[in-house]
C-alpha cells in the first residue's frame, strides 16, 4: 500500500504543488525590492514622510498564505482593489511584510491592510503604534 501511495503523490500531488510554485515563481520574477517605511498606518516610499507624493504601482504582497496579490499605493495608502480609490474595501489580512534589521537581516512581519491603511500591531486600531522602517517592497518591474 505504501508503494501506491507514493506512486499518487509522484503523478498527482507534487506536479501539482511545483507547478503552483512555478506559477508564483513567474508572477514575480521581475520583481525589485524598494524599501519604505510605515508610519501611523501609512506608507512612505520615498523616505521624506507620508505625503501625496508616495505612490507606487505595480506592488506584490503575499496575504493569506496565498499566491502574490498585486496592490497601488496612493497618497501612503494602499489601494488593494487596484481601482485608485481609497475604499473600505481596500482590506486584506495576514499579509507578510520583509523587514531588515539594522544590520541588514531580513525578517517577516503579518500585518492587516484595514481601509487602505496598515495594522502593523494587529489591534485594529489605526494609530502612532502602526510604525514599522525598512519594509522592503516589491515592485513588478515587468510592467
Amino acid at each position: 500500500m505504501k508503494t501506491q501511495y507514493n506512486s499518487i503523490a509522484r503523478k498527482l500531488v507534487l506536479p501539482l504543488m511545483f507547478g503552483m510554485a512555478v506559477m508564483a515563481a513567474s508572477a514575480v520574477e521581475a520583481a525589485v525590492p524598494d524599501a519604505a517605511n510605515i508610519i501611523n498606518g501609512n506608507v512612505d516610499v520615498n523616505g521624506g514622510g507620508v505625503s501625496n507624493a508616495d505612490d507606487r504601482n505595480n506592488v506584490w504582497l503575499w496575504c493569506d498564505d496565498a499566491a502574490p496579490s498585486r496592490v497601488r499605493i496612493i497618497n501612503g495608502l494602499v489601494d488593494v482593489t487596484e481601482d485608485n480609490l481609497i475604499q473600505n474595501d481596500d482590506d486584506v489580512r495576514n499579509c507578510d511584510l520583509t523587514v531588515e534589521d539594522a544590520a541588514g537581516v531580513p525578517s517577516r512581519r503579518e500585518v492587516d491592510i484595514l481601509n487602505g491603511r496598515v495594522d502593523v500591531n494587529g489591534d485594529t486600531a489605526i494609530n502612532g503604534a502602526d510604525d514599522l522602517n525598512n519594509v522592503q517592497l516589491f515592485i513588478d518591474a515587468s510592467n
